[in-house]
């Protein structure tokens, strides 16, 4: 999210006030939004899919990192896409 939002404003008193606390809020809603989603596809994914596949695997926890990061890497390629392609968000 720091790299969308840029860096944190200076803090700053009076009207300029307002533009720090939409940074805030902006950080903490678009935030939460992406976490949720991706947690909800990792945890659909992996009750439906992987534990029926990674029973007996020594190496499941690597897989299941790998595929964590893979989500979020696909969730991120969107999010840009959306965002500065084809400008919906």
């Amino acid at each position: 999210m720091r790299i969308i939002l840029g860096a944190k404003p200076e803090p700053s008193t009076g009207f300029m006030m307002l533009f720090e606390l939409i940074y805030e809020y902006a950080f903490v809603y678009i935030g939460v939004i992406i976490g949720s989603i991706i947690a909800s596809l990792y945890i659909l994914i992996d009750v439906f899919y992987l534990n029926k596949r990674l029973e007996n695997i020594a190496h499941s926890v690597i897989i299941r990192f790998l595929i964590m990061i893979s989500i979020s890497i696909m969730m991120g390629a969107i999010h840009y896409l959306l965002e500065k392609v084809v400008d919906v968000i």
